[in-house]
Formats: structure tokens, sequence, C-alpha cells
């Protein structure tokens, strides 16, 4: 098989084009790729950027996944596959060439959707045909963290937690070498002083977030929003070993560390929504709002929204308690575990 471009571990065969499939039709034997991430990080731009080539000469195999938003593009998991990408994999008894696939997730810290939520769509994916009936654990975890924030806020904090509680008890034994963390958004950073602030948030991310990651061999790998970086990071995670221990099963409950962080980061939405519908309420009782109709109209749409979202992630609360056998214990050491959390760094 003919290799088109100088990769070490990945084979093209020709102009590589990304496509939309169904969960169900990716073959046993594959690579799968599980982006992560928060909501804006570049998880679809990476996806878009796997077949940029190709859609420039050929506009209609273009993907158009990406958008500048709070929320996250992707509400479900989502499958894509590249084509003519192959890694050949030589085992007893026989050789083969796996394809390769890109599994998209919701995006963590959406307003739209909890992380809890995005958990709950993972573990159903985990629990599919497309992955339950694998005969080769060919997974791949990527989670996609921006370095052009001045810090890394303390609900961004939370949910590099969850992914890595994911990864070391709800996901795979010794899975850390199956993982990267990817930065993104460095074509943002226009001026020297701004790419230097981002290494700087790289290297903190690298001696204290992903410290003890990195000693356990996972990578710290850079997107910069082209496609040769983009096959950098598929081809450097394709040379691992190919095999790994895998459960399905996420395990949300309050005796397990993911199911406590993701507790956590509903109970921190749920009291930005309260203090948002507050802020609301108070604009509405104004007197400049009681004399313009328009303004009034809008302040009531959000006090709306808000009130949907909170009735949303109030019952999903409220689902995580009921299935707690010792309830009263864990609510009165949360306030201690949430507060350790969220202590600025």
């Amino acid at each position: 098989m003919e290799n088109i471009h100088k990769y070490l571990n990945i084979t093209l065969t020709g102009p590589v084009s990304v496509r939309q499939v169904n969960l169900e039709d990716i073959p046993e034997d594959s690579f799968i790729y599980i982006v992560m991430g928060p909501t804006g990080s570049g998880k679809s731009t990476f996806i878009e950027a796997l077949g940029r080539e190709t859609a420039e000469y050929h506009p209609e195999k273009a993907l158009s996944i990406s958008k500048d938003s709070l929320e996250s593009v992707t509400q479900h998991i989502t499958a894509y596959e590249l084509s003519n990408v192959y890694k050949e994999l030589n085992q007893i008894p026989r050789s083969q060439n796996l394809s390769f696939y890109i599994i998209d997730t919701p995006g963590f810290a959406d307003q739209k959707i909890s992380e809890m939520e995005v958990l709950k769509h993972l573990q159903d994916f985990l629990n599919s045909p497309a992955i339950s009936k694998r005969s080769i654990n060919a997974i791949r975890f990527l989670y996609f963290q921006p370095v052009n924030n001045v810090r890394l806020a303390g609900s961004k904090r939370l949910c590099l937690s969850i992914f890595k509680a994911l990864c070391s008890t709800g996901i795979g034994q010794n899975s850390k070498i199956h993982t990267a963390l990817v930065t993104t958004m460095w074509d943002q950073l226009y001026t020297e002083r701004l790419h230097k602030r981002g290494e700087e948030i790289e290297a903190e991310l690298a001696e204290s977030q992903w410290k003890n990651w990195k000693d356990k061999k996972s990578q710290m790998l850079r997107f910069d929003n082209t496609c040769s970086s983009a096959f950098l990071i598929i081809d450097k995670l394709a040379s691992l070993p190919d095999f790994f221990w895998i459960t399905r099963d996420v395990n949300l409950s309050d005796r397990t560390e993911i199911g406590r962080l993701a507790y956590t980061s509903l109970v921190h939405r749920i009291e930005g929504l309260h203090s948002q519908l507050n802020i609301v309420e108070t604009n509405l009782k104004d007197q400049t709002t009681e004399a313009n109709p328009e303004l009034k109209e809008l302040y009531l749409k959000e006090k709306r929204e808000i009130e949907a979202e909170l009735t949303k992630f109030e019952e999903e609360m409220n689902t995580f308690l009921a299935g707690s056998k010792r309830r009263n214990r864990f609510l009165k050491s949360f306030d201690d575990f949430k507060s350790r959390l969220f202590e600025v760094k």
C-alpha cells in the first residue's frame, strides 16, 4: 500500500475526505479517536482540518460543523470516517489494514448540556455494538484545551478533572498512554506577546494539571488549525500499543470520583443559573424596563430560558441523588469536596 505522505504510523493512499457515518456502520477492525473538551475548544475544527486539503479542490466534500458559539455544535455522539487513511496492523493469525474513525462528543462547559449528560452519551456509545463487539480495542482519547485564555478557570479545571477520572477508572486500566492533551487556538495568538502567554499556559498545564499523566507517557500535542498538525496528532497516537482493557461502565455514582466530579459540575452550573435568574428578575422590576415593552419582553424571554435550563439540570441532580445509597453522608462531605476543586490555583 503506497503512502503518499511521509507519516511514520499511518498510510494515506489518496486524497483524504471526512464524512459523517452512522455509529452502527463502524467496522470492528478500525481505529477510533474519541475527541472531548470544552465547547469552543476546537474539536469540530480539528475534524474539518483532516479533510481540508481535499475540500480546497472539491468544495462539495467540505465539512461545515464548527462555529463560533458558546453552545456545542455537537449535541450527540457523532462519527466521522476518514477516507484513504489506514494503519497496517500485523498480528497473528492475519494481517490487516485498520481504517480510521473520529468520534465527536458534545462539549463540556456547554450552556445547554451538562457534563453528566455528555458522559451518559459516551457510556451509551461504549455499550453500542460498534464498540462492545470489537475484537480490537484500538481506541484513543483526545482532550482539547485552548491556550488563548488568560487562565484556566475553575469550571474548565473541573472539566479536565472529569476527563482524567473518566480515563483513569471509567474507561480503561492503564489507559493513560492512549490519551493526549491537545492544546488549541495557537492560530488565534496574533502577537509575540500572546504567543508567549500561550506557551506559559501550556507549560502550566504540563507542570500541574497534566504532570502525572505526562509521567505515565500520556502526550501533550499542539493543533494549530492546519491539516498537517491534525494528521501529526493522528499519526503520533497511532504508534501506541493497540490493545488495552476497556470497561463500558462509566459508573456515575456518589461512590466514584467521576460521579462526584460530574455532580459537582451540575451543582456549579445550577448555582450560576440561579445567579443569572436573580439578575434578570431584578432588571424586570426596574422602572426603565417597565417603561420599555420591548426590553421587558427580552428579559421575560431570558427568564423563561433560564427557568427551563434550571428545571432540566435540577431533574438530573435529583436523579443522581435518588440513586445514592448514602445520600446524607455524601451531601455532608460535598461542600468540602467542591471548595477544594474550585480553590484558586
